[in-house]
């Protein structure tokens, strides 16, 4: 039974996942990178946030120095450690860490949370913005990350570079959803389902309906993450 899961979600990824890692290095530059949060533990930064913040560090330092960098903490999983982990991590990559160069959007509640803080501290530095953005996530988060900030930042061009699904989840996360990949993969879904009525429709709906429906998803997440978190 174990074997026959594994090929499905193996099956899943490979049809649910956007990643244009390799076509990111043919590019001539860009302007954005975008490093998603996956929380911290307290003694160090869970799997996925680590990869996540060197991966962004080293495409960055290596072949877009120019380039900006937005970079989140997590709001429920100790983020002035998490602030200070990612902080060691650029210092050891050379890239800038308190300039115009960095962003930093800190105590986010949720994705969707964090999605919209980006936007706002991205508009409020760089107006409205036209370049090109890359988004660093895991794979089973890359479609919903795709669609969410491609809504977001219309006149941009949005590009996913997604580490493995396998270092999105760990038995000792901080929050219980990100404990095993079962979990992970339905969090995941039901997110996106979520995304596609709060983002698909935005031109529609516009900006006040879903700082709306951001408000009330913070609410919500706010007292599961009350019931979930995993105390340490």
């Amino acid at each position: 039974m174990q074997k026959f899961v594994d090929v499905l979600a193996r099956w899943w990824l490979y049809h649910w996942t956007i990643d244009h890692t390799d076509r990111i290095y043919e590019l001539a530059g860009v302007d954005l990178f975008i490093l998603l949060s996956y929380g911290s533990k307290e003694e160090c930064l869970t799997t996925a946030s680590r990869e996540i913040t060197i991966r962004g560090a080293g495409i960055s330092n290596n072949y877009f120095a120019d380039a900006s960098l937005v970079i989140t903490t997590c709001a429920y999983t100790y983020p002035l450690w998490e602030h200070a982990y990612k902080l060691d991590i650029l210092h050891k990559y050379g890239m800038p860490t308190i300039d115009e160069q960095t962003i930093w959007v800190e105590n986010i509640h949720h994705t969707f949370d964090e999605a919209w803080k980006i936007y706002q501290a991205v508009f409020k530095r760089k107006g409205d913005f036209d370049g090109i953005i890359v988004v660093i996530t895991g794979k089973t988060h890359s479609r919903t990350a795709w669609l969410m900030y491609r809504a977001l930042f219309p006149r941009a061009t949005i590009l996913i570079s997604a580490i493995m699904a396998e270092s999105e989840y760990q038995p000792d996360h901080p929050m219980v959803a990100q404990q095993t990949r079962a979990r992970w993969f339905r969090t995941a879904l039901l997110r996106h389902m979520v995304a596609r009525i709060l983002f698909m429709k935005l031109p529609i709906i516009g900006f006040p309906f879903l700082r709306i429906g951001l408000r009330l998803l913070q609410n919500v997440h706010h007292k599961l993450a009350q019931d979930t978190t995993t105390t340490t």
